[in-house]
């Protein structure tokens, strides 16, 4: 599961989602710079999950509304996700 907080004015943090990750174990994740898409490393699974994310909310996009873009299986184990932008 992956979770999205929000801060608010008092410094302190509110839940605004938790999202299905697309795996077992997500070990690391990242934005692209304009910050609608996040790459999700999974490390049981071993495979990397794009998911859309809404700027204004900061919420991940499900599944089920086209929020995954893509998944690959890898060979070894996920260390990192990083843009290549």
């Amino acid at each position: 599961t992956l979770s999205t907080f929000r801060i608010k004015e008092s410094g302190k943090l509110e839940r605004v989602q938790l999202a299905p990750a697309g795996g077992w174990q997500p070990r690391q994740f990242s934005f692209n710079k304009v910050g609608d898409k996040i790459a999700v490393g999974l490390q049981t699974n071993r495979t990397v999950v794009i998911w859309k994310r809404d700027l204004e909310s900061g919420k991940i996009i499900p599944e089920e509304e086209g929020g995954k873009l893509g998944q690959v299986q890898l060979t070894g184990s996920v260390v990192a996700t990083i843009w290549d932008e």
